[in-house]
């Protein structure tokens, strides 16, 4: 549903919009991301073995790293919100 909206937004010319869809699309993403993570752990699949270890470590930060900034944008514009 997001994504239409992104693009309704976005043939009209109205990038607020466009923007607040998409980071609403991405919020989803991270957290569908994260459930599935969370039911791997719990059901105990074996794990990828990753011959550059280095590798493993860079793409674990990184993903660490945009789901700790868009959580932090979630929580500013929720307290924003709270304060309206």
């Amino acid at each position: 549903m997001t994504l239409y909206l992104a693009g309704y937004a976005y043939a009209f010319g109205d990038f607020y919009f466009f923007l607040a869809a998409m980071l609403l699309f991405t919020i989803n993403t991270i957290f569908i991301t994260l459930e599935i993570f969370l039911i791997v752990k719990f059901l105990r699949f074996s794990i990828v073995k990753y011959i550059n270890s280095v590798k493993r470590r860079k793409i674990t930060q990184m993903a660490s790293t945009v789901a700790i900034i868009i959580f932090g944008f979630s929580v500013f514009q929720f307290i924003k919100l709270y304060q309206k």
